[in-house]
């Protein structure tokens, strides 16, 4: 999804107002079970969760030659 909402409209109707009623997961894949609040349907979208890219390793700054380092030597 990239950060941007996809709009969900009910198969049905059209309408894009729905709530979700129950979520789970299926390996990397999100269910969820909405139903439209027009006409009353029940339906399932699914979504691919992506591994987050997240790096835990802190900045060498012990040699003062970082520049991403925000440590100040005192």
């Amino acid at each position: 999804m990239n950060g941007m909402q996809e709009i969900v409209r009910c198969p049905d109707c059209g309408s894009t107002r729905s709530k979700v009623t129950t979520v789970w997961r299926a390996g990397r894949i999100k269910r969820r079970r909405r139903e439209c609040l027009e006409c009353g349907r029940r339906f399932d979208t699914s979504q691919e969760v992506q591994p987050e890219n997240v790096d835990l390793k802190a900045p060498n700054c012990h040699n003062g030659k970082n520049p991403h380092c925000h440590v100040k030597k005192g």
